[in-house]
């Protein structure tokens, strides 16, 4: 099942200094259930997205009012502070959004709430004015944003010497017209093991000045083609940057073996779109496709090994069998059997053990010989005609 790009957005956090908090900011898509939080209040109904994110196309000294529909879903009356901040990327790539103590210089800055702090009735909701303008120094290109919710109440919880608190977001998207373009490009994928499971590295490059909704998919199939393992979704990645994504199979393949892993990365061309629903106009990316070899399970080594073990001997006995037929027809000669002669006699006069006399005659245990019975024996040849035989076979 695909992710929605909303869900896949990562959660922020930022440990101060001895005594300061920690934030968690989930990126919330709608009303928050059984918690605070939000959605826009009047999304457009052409654009689906507008249901989770505010997406705004204004230019320079343009404004806009709008509202955000915050919720308080729980079961008692909640104080809900409300502001805006930038949004920013994780080192890894990830959409976030940035902590209220550090200044704003882009969305969170354009963007004046009517009030900061809302007081709520359990599961009521308020619907709170805002406006965003546009300054004339912003450039041409998407700028992200952030408007958060957070209970005034909740004073967090407290491990060591740091006090963690959560708090929701809901993303600001504003695009300035002008040139816009994205382009979006496997720049690595890698795939390594450990303990019997695969990882997977992908990372992905937008030089574009939007950003791009990105579908990706990795696989890994088997000789045969099938496919063994998959992973992906629905991922934002920022204007003009790296998005890292890792996933892990911990699942090992039964019978192992040589496997192909591949990744790709599908989105949507046209610069003023989000999401990647419309497929006749994506474009999808694909990386090099990368042989892997998968050590097999326990108990698919120790099947492989008693198979080898089944086809050596079967060799091996076929080789033998043929060896022994082969000198049956060509140097073993019939005699009479007198009185007195064993297998062990027989054996030693002509120069082989008593076994292989007993497997070319089909002589059962125990293995006793009567007088003037006719069996094969070995021809007795001359020193010399050792010595040429054995010249030959060298």
């Amino acid at each position: 099942m695909k992710i929605p790009t909303w869900a896949r957005m990562a959660t922020y956090a930022v440990i101060a200094a001895s005594g300061l908090m920690l934030t968690a900011t989930p990126i919330a898509s709608a009303i928050s259930t059984g918690g605070i939080g939000g959605r826009p209040a009047n999304p457009d109904p052409n654009n689906p997205r507008t249901q989770s994110i505010f997406i705004y196309n204004l230019d320079k000294n343009q404004s806009k009012t709008d509202q955000v529909l915050v919720s308080n879903e729980s079961d008692t009356t909640q104080t809900i502070d409300l502001y805006a901040v930038d949004g920013i990327v994780t080192n890894t790539g990830a959409y976030t959004c940035q902590q209220q103590s550090e200044a704003n210089t882009g969305v969170g800055s354009w963007i004046k709430l009517s009030q900061t702090e809302v007081t709520l009735a359990a599961h009521d909701n308020q619907k709170v004015n805002f406006t965003i303008t546009v300054p004339a120094t912003a450039d041409v290109g998407e700028h992200d944003g952030c408007l958060v919710f957070q209970s005034a109440n909740d004073q967090g919880e407290v491990k060591g010497s740091v006090r963690i608190r959560t708090r929701q977001a809901i993303r600001v998207v504003e695009t300035v017209p002008g040139k816009l373009h994205r382009s979006i490009a496997i720049t690595s994928f890698d795939v390594s093991q450990k303990n019997g499971a695969q990882h997977f590295a992908l990372n992905l490059q937008n030089t574009g000045n939007v950003s791009a909704d990105v579908d990706t998919e990795v696989t890994l199939k088997n000789m045969f083609g099938s496919v063994v393992y998959h992973n992906g979704g629905g991922y934002p990645v920022l204007a003009n940057k790296q998005l890292n994504l890792n996933f892990t199979n911990e699942k090992q393949p039964f019978f192992g073996g040589w496997y192909t892993a591949q990744a790709t990365a599908a989105y949507d061309t046209r610069a003023g779109t989000f999401g990647t629903s419309d497929t006749t106009h994506l474009t999808t990316e694909r990386s090099k496709a990368i042989v892997v070899f998968v050590a097999p399970s326990l108990l698919a080594t120790i099947l492989y090994l008693i198979i080898l073990a089944l086809i050596v001997g079967f060799i091996t006995w076929f080789l033998m069998r043929r060896r022994t037929m082969r000198l049956a027809q060509t140097t073993w000669a019939t005699m009479v059997i007198e009185p007195g002669d064993t297998l062990e006699s027989l054996a030693k006069e002509h120069g082989v053990s008593w076994k292989q006399i007993a497997v070319i005659n089909k002589l059962q245990a125990p293995y006793a010989l009567i007088p003037g019975q006719t069996i094969l024996v070995p021809e007795k040849t001359t020193e010399s005609d050792r010595d040429v035989a054995a010249s030959k076979e060298g």
